[in-house]
């Protein structure tokens, strides 16, 4: 028994205001998508999983996983025994959407949840108080439910590289705002700073071709027997090189348009959409779920997909 995916939604900007800029906002419509898709209701998910990075206001205390399942309506408040959805953050870069689903896994395989679902998203915290925020607004909900037919994941590997861990940092820091208030007097604030290193891309791309060797030598698989990757879309160009220097074949690894912008933890959610939607997904029977977070880490995930 293992989790198999039954559908994925996908958000950007639009509509209500509030959605523009609220993390929280475009992951309830993200998970509205997938669970419609899915046909299953709210109250259906036993555990709901938020790995978004970049939040709200920098808000880190509550879990946003919990503001997240009272917008979605999924069992908020428990009552005796009835059904109840655990819900819970976790924060692990571009990594977040597959170790989310590693988590649901397990939960799923040993008996405990029929249904679980992983958001994710990324917003500008603040247009005034962000320094180095390059990334698109945008969200990502996968619903997973129970497979005993032989569809679902087979295996789970992370990779860490800790020699590169200061080649990409995000910090918040309480300091005075680089911006005079209309009285001209700077304000302390909570500043969100991004600083990336020349280095990052190049030891991003050079470590994930590696783990991949690593990945397949340890399942015993060639990669002739992979059929599709779901790749991080960050660091830019990353499924290109992977296409490239893995000598996959070429149109198997999703790579999104430029116009899409850069996508940071919903990278591989869009890419996963896109797969389903120009129908790459039901043909191929191998996929390689495949994400990069700084650290340097490279989470690995391979799915069985039969009919």
């Amino acid at each position: 028994m293992s989790a198999k995916i039954e559908s994925v939604g996908t958000e950007l900007p639009g509509g209500a205001p509030l959605a523009k800029r609220s993390a929280i906002a475009l992951s309830v419509r993200a998970a509205r998508k997938s669970l419609k898709q899915a046909r299953l209701e709210p109250s259906s998910l036993g555990v709901l999983i938020n790995s978004s990075v970049y939040k709200d206001e920098n808000i880190g205390e509550p879990a946003v996983a919990a503001f997240i399942q009272r917008d979605l309506g999924a069992n908020p408040i428990p009552k005796g025994d009835a059904a109840t959805t655990f819900s819970f953050d976790i924060i692990d870069g571009g990594c977040g959407l597959i170790t989310g689903m590693e988590i649901i896994d397990g939960l799923i395989s040993c008996g405990e949840i029929e249904h679980g679902i992983v958001v994710t998203s990324d917003v500008n915290p603040s247009s005034r108080y962000t320094v180095g925020f390059k990334f698109r607004n945008s969200a990502a909900a996968v619903v997973l439910g129970r497979s005993d037919v032989g569809s679902g994941f087979t295996k789970f590997r992370q990779y860490e590289y800790l020699e590169h861990h200061q080649d990409l940092r995000s910090n918040v820091t309480f300091r005075k705002d680089p911006r005079k208030n209309f009285m001209g007097v700077r304000r302390m604030r909570n500043i969100l700073t991004i600083e990336e290193s020349k280095e990052f891309r190049p030891s991003a791309i050079d470590r994930t071709i590696e783990s991949i060797d690593l990945f397949l030598e340890e399942a015993g698989i060639g990669i002739s027997d992979i059929d599709l990757v779901i790749p991080s879309q960050y660091p830019v160009g990353l499924p290109q090189e992977v296409e490239k220097r893995t000598g996959i074949g070429h149109g198997k690894v999703v790579a999104l348009p430029a116009d899409n912008g850069i996508l940071y933890s919903s990278g591989p959610g869009f890419a996963l959409r896109r797969a389903m939607k120009e129908g790459l997904w039901a043909r191929s029977e191998n996929v390689l779920f495949l994400g990069v977070s700084p650290g340097l880490k490279v989470s690995i995930g391979l799915y069985r997909n039969t009919p």
